[in-house]
């Protein structure tokens, strides 16, 4: 559960089977969304779990949590200057001007990107207006670590792809964009690889056109493979979870270009 009172906020979740995670922090701000959902933004953490991810859909409650994503910055940021690989981080260096005076930026950055974080967990939540209550179900069933976190890489795609990408371009804001791009790793690259090459394609031409059409190929692509799973799951219920994995294997479960 998220719970405030008193200027303190408490959480306390499984972000996966073996992946427990709680803090206390200051509360900054509650407020409620028109999704339905209510939003809580903290700030100084008194206590925290090892696992700490700078924001969170607990229920029907966003936690968006500061210091955390300060902390993932400033990693970010720390491991870019050991090889200033260009692309989307290097970016978000130039537009933030990060280099100049790293402390002196962060406010601005954690005041525009938390919204990129929130439009993530907005997207979740209208996510989980479809799948659930039949993928969390379906996630309890399945033992096998890699094949969970594909199951949350999908999820994750399913809320970027049809709420924070498309969000994103209508407002052409191209400083969010590049810091989605950057936090785009692990296995959404790998079940979507194409997508860079359309990000790419944007920052090149200025046309987002190529990049909206790649959003739209992949949210129906994704949203269909998470009926199929879920499919699966129903006909064999925890039996299925043999059966998810090699979906999951297949050739066909990678967004095409």
């Amino acid at each position: 559960p998220a719970l405030a009172a008193r200027g303190l906020a408490y959480g306390a979740a499984l972000a996966g089977r073996d992946r427990p995670g709680f803090f206390l922090a200051e509360l900054l701000q509650a407020r409620e969304h028109a999704d339905g959902v209510t939003v809580l933004v903290c700030g100084r953490e008194l206590a925290r779990g090892l696992f700490a991810p700078p924001a969170a859909l607990v229920g029907r409650t966003i936690v968006l949590r500061r210091e955390s994503f300060a902390r993932w910055v400033w990693e970010k940021f720390e491991a870019f200057g050991l090889r200033r690989a260009e692309g989307a981080f290097q970016a978000v260096v130039e537009a933030y001007r990060l280099d100049d005076d790293f402390q002196a930026a962060l406010p601005r950055l954690l005041d525009e990107q938390t919204e990129t974080l929130l439009l993530h967990e907005l997207g979740e939540w209208r996510a989980a207006q479809q799948l659930e209550p039949g993928w969390a179900a379906m996630r309890l069933g399945v033992a096998d670590r890699r094949t969970d976190l594909q199951l949350a890489a999908v999820r994750d795609l399913i809320a970027d792809l049809e709420t924070t990408l498309p969000t994103l371009l209508d407002r052409r804001d191209e400083p969010s964009l590049h810091f989605w791009f950057a936090g785009f790793d692990g296995l959404r690259a790998v079940l979507f690889p194409s997508l860079p090459a359309a990000y790419a394609q944007w920052r090149r031409s200025g046309s987002d056109r190529a990049l909206r059409a790649a959003a739209a190929r992949g949210s129906v692509h994704f949203g269909q493979l998470a009926q199929d799973l879920l499919a699966l799951h129903a006909q064999r219920g925890d039996e299925a979870a043999v059966a998810i994995a090699a979906r999951l294997a297949e050739p066909r479960t990678v967004c095409p270009a």
